[in-house]
């Protein structure tokens, strides 16, 4: 059964699908050693391309909430005493990280306003 993705969401689908694992997580859903569907499976359930899931995987894996296994498949991670808690902390730094980012863009839109003037 395909779930569809929020249209409405101006956020990459591949972020979409890592929030809705993340969440599947977070619940209970998918449990600490517990390995996810397939790649093929979640592309089909999400119908997103293949790539986008691979994506979406790359992102929980390098946040460490789960784990590649080679030939084996993706499991969440079995290691992590308080998932939710990791999931606060992430979400924190995403934020401090966004905010970098918009203080970045308004000093290079200023820098570049000031060497237009010379």
């Amino acid at each position: 059964m395909a779930m569809a993705l929020n249209s409405n969401d101006p956020r990459p689908a591949y972020l979409q699908v890592a929030d809705l694992l993340r969440a599947q997580i977070r619940t209970g859903v998918l449990k600490p050693g517990d390995q996810l569907p397939a790649g093929r499976e979640l592309s089909e359930q999400y119908s997103i391309a293949s790539m986008t899931v691979r994506q979406a995987l790359r992102v929980l894996v390098d946040e460490g909430v789960v784990v590649s296994r080679q030939g084996k498949g993706v499991f969440v991670r079995s290691d992590v005493s308080n998932p939710a808690q990791s999931l606060i902390v992430d979400n924190q730094v995403l934020a401090e990280l966004r905010t970098i980012r918009q203080e970045i863009s308004v000093l290079t839109q200023r820098v570049s306003a000031l060497e237009a003037q010379r």
